[in-house]
Order: C-alpha cells, then sequence, then structure tokens
C-alpha cells in the first residue's frame, strides 16, 4: 500500500513537472512574440503605447481599489468583503508557495519556481503581518487599506516590473548567462529577514502609537518611544521597510530592480525622514534632539533631519 501510494505521488509529481516546463516554454514563446509585437507598435507611434500601458496600470490599481462596487461590503475599506477577499486572496499566494517550496524537499522542481516561490512568500507574508499588527494595537482603523496591498500605483508599477523583469530574464536569457547568483540570493534572504524582522518589531514596539501616517498634530495621550527597538534605531520600520524592498529583488536577482528599488526607496525616505523628524521636533523639542544624537538610522546615506550647531544658532535678541 505504501510503495502504491509512493508511486502515485511520483507519478502525479513528474506530470506537474511536465507541465511547468510545458507551460515555461508556452510562456516564453507567447512573451516573444509579444514583444516583437510591442517593439513595432512602439516604433510605430511611441506616445500611443506608453498611453495604453498607463491605462492599463489605472485599471489595474482600480479592481485593487475595488472601484465601482455599490455594495457597502465593497464599497467601503472597511466592507468585510474587502477585508475577506483581500486576507483570501494573500492566504491563497501564500499557502500554494508555500505548497510549492515543501514540494521541492521531496522531488527535483526548477529551481526558478522555487526562487519565485520564496519571493511571493516574502511578499505575502509581509502584507498580512502589516494587516495583522493593525488588528492586534489599532483596531479602531484596521481595514482592507492594512494589507496595503493597494498602496499606490507607483507600488504597484514597482510590482509589476520586478515580475516583468524577473521572468524575462529567466526565459528570454541564453544559457550561457546564469540568472541565478547564489551569494546574491542568499544576501536577499537575510536583508528580506532582516528586514521583516525589524519592520515587525517596530510595529510591536510601538503598538497603537504606531501609524502609516505622518502624525501632523500631537496627542494628548502620545509619547516618544525610545525603548526596544527604537533604544538605538530612531525609524526601524523605515530600515526594515528599506532592506526588505531591496532583499526581495536579489532573492529574485533582479539587476535592474535592485537598483531601481533601493533608489527609490532612498529617494522616497530622505524626503519622509527629515519632515517627519521637524514634525517631531516641535512636539517633543529638547527630548526629540537628544534621542537623534544617540540613534541612527540605518539607511545608506540618510542622516535624517539637520540640526543647527552651537555655533549656527543665532544669538538671541534683547527683548525676545
Amino acid at each position: 500500500m505504501r510503495e502504491h501510494a509512493q508511486t502515485t505521488f511520483r507519478i502525479v509529481t513528474q506530470n506537474w513537472i511536465q507541465l511547468f516546463v510545458v507551460t515555461q516554454n508556452w510562456i516564453h514563446l507567447t512573451l516573444v512574440h509579444h514583444i516583437h509585437l510591442c517593439r513595432l507598435r512602439l516604433a510605430k507611434n511611441p506616445r500611443n503605447s506608453n498611453s495604453n500601458m498607463y491605462i492599463i496600470l489605472i485599471k489595474l490599481q482600480a479592481i485593487l481599489n475595488f472601484e465601482g462596487w455599490e455594495s457597502p461590503q465593497f464599497a467601503s475599506p472597511n466592507g468585510l468583503g474587502r477585508v475577506g477577499v483581500g486576507g483570501f486572496f494573500l492566504g491563497f499566494i501564500f499557502g500554494s508557495q508555500l505548497t510549492v517550496l515543501m514540494l521541492s524537499l521531496v522531488v527535483q522542481l526548477p529551481w526558478t519556481l522555487v526562487q519565485w516561490a520564496i519571493y511571493m512568500l516574502a511578499l505575502s507574508g509581509f502584507h498580512c503581518s502589516e494587516f495583522l499588527v493593525t488588528a492586534l494595537y489599532k483596531r479602531g482603523c484596521v481595514s482592507y487599506d492594512s494589507y496595503i496591498i493597494n498602496h499606490s500605483l507607483p507600488y504597484t508599477s514597482a510590482a509589476l516590473a520586478s515580475w516583468f523583469e524577473f521572468w524575462v530574464e529567466t526565459l528570454l536569457l541564453p544559457a550561457s548567462i546564469q540568472k541565478f547568483k547564489p551569494l546574491v540570493f542568499g544576501v536577499g534572504v537575510a536583508l528580506v529577514i532582516v528586514g521583516q524582522v525589524f519592520r515587525a518589531a517596530a510595529m510591536w514596539t510601538a503598538k497603537s502609537r504606531f501609524s502609516h501616517i505622518i502624525m501632523e498634530r500631537k496627542e494628548a495621550t502620545h509619547k516618544l518611544v525610545q525603548h526596544g527597538v527604537y533604544s538605538y534605531l530612531r525609524h526601524p520600520s523605515y530600515f526594515g521597510w528599506f532592506w526588505w524592498c531591496t532583499g526581495t529583488q536579489m532573492i529574485l536577482c533582479n539587476p535592474v530592480c535592485v537598483l531601481a528599488y533601493a533608489f527609490a526607496a532612498w529617494r522616497f525616505f530622505s524626503q519622509r525622514i527629515p519632515y517627519e523628524e521637524a514634525t517631531l521636533c516641535s512636539f517633543y523639542p529638547n527630548e526629540y534632539e537628544a534621542y537623534m544624537a544617540r540613534t541612527w538610522i540605518g539607511i545608506p546615506f540618510l542622516s535624517g533631519l539637520k540640526l543647527p550647531s552651537v555655533s549656527e544658532t543665532p544669538p538671541s535678541r534683547k527683548g525676545d
């Protein structure tokens, strides 16, 4: 009975692998064909091609935002319909990719499939954790938006760009050029783990004080968090996000998106962090300045808000 089950399992697995290979070849031929058509269209009318791509992105973002729904369960971010669909979608991705990863321990699967599964586990797990921590500590504002899968059009575009680069390079690069780089992949996995741990630790430590939106007005009960992971990193969630998103592209061994993601994240935080720190300095004038002096950001070439030195401080005038 056991031998029969093992034989059946082996046959089913081999059939799935053959199906994957056939599908991969079909995607390869289809992708080559569509790239050829896109080149022809771009050569004839480049502005129209860019406009069509933008329209597709807008429509995709509208789907993620549930635009056009009239049912209150889907029309509002707080609707259970939206929350349920978002959770099912992420859970399905996480469960299916975990199955692929576990299956790879038993039978030999194409490494491309395993690499993709690890990336999708990191991506879906991140979005699930964002919702989970919000649900635990900020019950009053938890909603479908807490998954942040509909974060913004640039975020959606960046995700699609990384998927496009991975599959185009995987299917079209010649055999002499190996896309997978073990060292890059290993560093990427490490960065994703470190980034996710620090991001989760920041949300866990701040609890109800954590917010995805910069606070513009100080609440009476609000206090500056300086313990736990905040005792040595003053923006641990940003630190975690920066290294997590960079690590995801290293897992996929995407040379273009590694640089693009790192630069985009750095540029975003180079604008956001000084603004947030200026706001916090107005909330806690002396306390936050002292806190800044003993903590660091952890993102390369970012020092945050520049405080005036003693020599730069203008002398006080009589009567001020």
